[in-house]
C-alpha cells in the first residue's frame, strides 16, 4: 500500500492506524508513508508499525526523537520487518545509538535506509559496533549525511 507524498500528517496516520486496531487480521505487507510530515511521537500513530509488515519507508517525514524512540522499540521487538526507510528525517547523532543499540538485538532487518539524515563521524563507533553484533543486516545505507572522513594531510 503506497499512501506517499499525501502530506496527511499525524492525523491522517492516526486514522489510518486505527484500522490496524480494528483488523488484526490484516495482511497488510508493504506500507509506503513516505512524505506526509509524520512524526511517530504518539503509540497511536505508532501502530502502523505494525508487526506484519516485511517493508515500510518512512523517509522524508519528520520523525524526531520521539518517534524514533517508538520505531526503536518497534524494531526490538523483532518484527519479521525485512527493510525499513528513514532516509531524509533530519535524524541526527543524539539517536544513533538508540537505533543502533535495537539493530543489535533484532534479528530480521536486513535493509535499513538512513541516507540523507545528518549523523557526523560522531555516530560512527555506536554504528560500528552494531554492524560487529548483527549478522541480518545486509545493507545499511548512509548516503548523503554528515560523516566525512579525516583529511589525508598530505604533505608536499
Amino acid at each position: 500500500l503506497s499512501l506517499s507524498d499525501n502530506d496527511f500528517g499525524n492525523k491522517g496516520v492516526k486514522a489510518f492506524a486505527s484500522t490496524f486496531e480494528e483488523n488484526d487480521d490484516m495482511a497488510l505487507r508493504e506500507l509506503n508513508l513516505s512524505k506526509n510530515g509524520l512524526t511517530l511521537a504518539t503509540k497511536v500513530e505508532s501502530k502502523v508499525l505494525s508487526d506484519m509488515l516485511m517493508h515500510i519507508d518512512l523517509s522524508h517525514n519528520l520523525i524526531g526523537v520521539q518517534g524514533l524512540k517508538n520505531v526503536v522499540a518497534y524494531l526490538a521487538g523483532n518484527p519479521p520487518l525485512a527493510c525499513m526507510n528513514l532516509a531524509g528525517n533530519i535524524l541526527r547523532n543524539n539517536v544513533a545509538a538508540l537505533l543502533m543499540g535495537a539493530l543489535k538485538r533484532n534479528t530480521n532487518l536486513a535493509h535499513l535506509n538512513l541516507g540523507h539524515n545528518s549523523f557526523t563521524k560522531a555516530s560512527v563507533p555506536c554504528i560500528v559496533d552494531a554492524l560487529k553484533n548483527n549478522s541480518t543486516l545486509l545493507t545499511l545505507d548512509l548516503t548523503d549525511n554528515k560523516i566525512k572522513p579525516k583529511s589525508g594531510g598530505r604533505k608536499e
